[in-house]
């Protein structure tokens, strides 16, 4: 018996698939006339995956059976997926072992990590983006971390719900974060659907924020884990940061770590941070 919930998560993330693929990058000719929806048509994707236009559509809209491993290779090379993005359509459609259950416990070779670097701002992230550890740094950067409820000690909850620590950020700077998480977290997941935590920081975040709900239909799959920001500080003026993002031993686990940009401006501004200690947030 087709699952309608998994049935329905294979469907958006073809969907989003579709319309990310222009017809010049599969050597179709756009034509004379302006296309209604953006990328390739069903007809197009089924024609390329050696599928009938029906069955595409079914698959598409949660109304088909689950498809089998030859179908799924058809349309992965159909759609230009990446080998993280068919990996991520085969467990979708329940063709792949799933991956161990995400780990909360910190390990304390983890927490003696974030004890060392003290002049770097590190956290620790699972797979649903939750804050499971920081160092002081970190803590102070982001405006007090360890002193708000259990529920707000979510990343993607920083970027996207807590508009004092959204507005720090520039949009392009926002965007490309928000999809580094939720894409990890898409790549993670086993039976998020089934984990209310999960359900309700989505819902409330795709109904409050529309940079977040544009993110999340886009169904990105394997995004680079580092990038640059620039984060505005109240009391330490912009700082120019790297970041990466590296996994850790238990399941579902990374380990953030932000590097100054070049040059004294940066660095001065972390030194003095970490002096100054918790910079005190207005409440939003």
């Amino acid at each position: 018996m087709t699952d309608p919930v998994r049935s329905t998560r294979l469907g958006d993330f073809l969907r989003a698939r579709r319309e990310q693929v222009r017809p010049e990058d599969v050597g179709l000719a756009s034509g004379p006339y302006r296309r209604r929806t953006p990328g390739l048509r069903r007809e197009e994707v089924a024609v390329r995956a050696a599928i009938t236009p029906d069955y595409y559509a079914r698959l598409e809209q949660g109304r088909a059976h689950t498809p089998s491993a030859a179908v799924l290779r058809s349309l992965s090379a159909a759609l230009l997926l990446t080998d993280e993005q068919s990996e991520h359509l085969h467990r979708l459609a329940a063709r792949a072992h799933p991956r161990r259950a995400a780990e909360r416990h910190l390990n304390p070779r983890t927490q003696a990590i974030l004890d060392g670097i003290p002049q770097m701002p590190a956290l620790v992230l699972d797979t649903m983006s939750n804050i499971l550890a920081c160092n002081h740094l970190a803590d102070v950067l982001y405006g007090g971390l360890l002193a708000l409820p259990a529920p707000e000690r979510n990343m993607l909850w920083q970027l996207f719900g807590r508009s004092c620590t959204r507005e720090r950020f520039d949009r392009d700077d926002l965007t490309r974060l928000g999809r580094l998480l939720i894409s990890n977290a898409r790549a993670d997941a086993t039976g998020f659907d089934e984990n209310p935590d999960w359900t309700d920081l989505v819902t409330t975040l795709r109904a409050t924020s529309p940079l977040f709900d544009r993110i999340w239909h886009q169904h990105h799959i394997g995004s680079t884990q580092d990038g640059h920001l620039r984060l505005r500080h109240d009391t330490i003026g912009p700082v120019d940061l790297s970041y990466t993002m590296l996994p850790l031993p238990e399941p579902g686990q990374r380990l953030v770590l932000h590097v100054s940009e070049p040059g004294p401006g940066s660095r001065t501004a972390l030194d003095l941070l970490a002096v100054i200690g918790h910079e005190q947030f207005a409440p939003h």
